[in-house]
């Protein structure tokens, strides 16, 4: 895994959820150490570039040349032990037109909200 700054690029796609897990369990995580466990691939971040921004309580991955996926955690609730809120935001970094990125890629755009909602539900689990 290697830790760099996030890339600015045109995003394709928003999606947001709700997940049944303490803020404060979130936030804990919002490290580099933290991170693979709170995207859920630790022991598997060959190939990725992971990094996280905790002032904004945001990790974000780049997995390929084309995308940047940005997980935005925000407490909800009257305190931030209730829950937390997830946006997941999907960027094209390739250079390449974002008419030939959502072509090529529309199913993994397509899925985003089940994907997320699936994230959501595990996530109380690994922490």
């Amino acid at each position: 895994m290697s830790l760099v700054c996030c890339k600015d690029g045109s995003l394709l796609g928003t999606a947001e959820t709700i997940a049944d897990v303490p803020f404060d369990r979130v936030r804990a995580l919002l490290t580099s150490a933290g991170a693979p466990t709170l995207l859920g691939v630790s022991g598997r971040t060959t190939g990725l570039t992971i990094g996280v921004e905790p002032e904004q309580s945001m990790l974000w991955v780049h997995g390929g040349y084309w995308y940047q996926g940005e997980d935005l955690f925000i407490a909800q609730g009257p305190h931030d032990s209730d829950r937390t809120q997830v946006v997941y935001r999907i960027r094209n970094i390739s250079g390449q037109p974002d008419l030939l990125i959502r072509l090529w890629q529309r199913s993994i755009l397509k899925g985003q909200q089940h994907q997320l909602e699936q994230y959501a539900a595990e996530l109380a689990q690994r922490l």
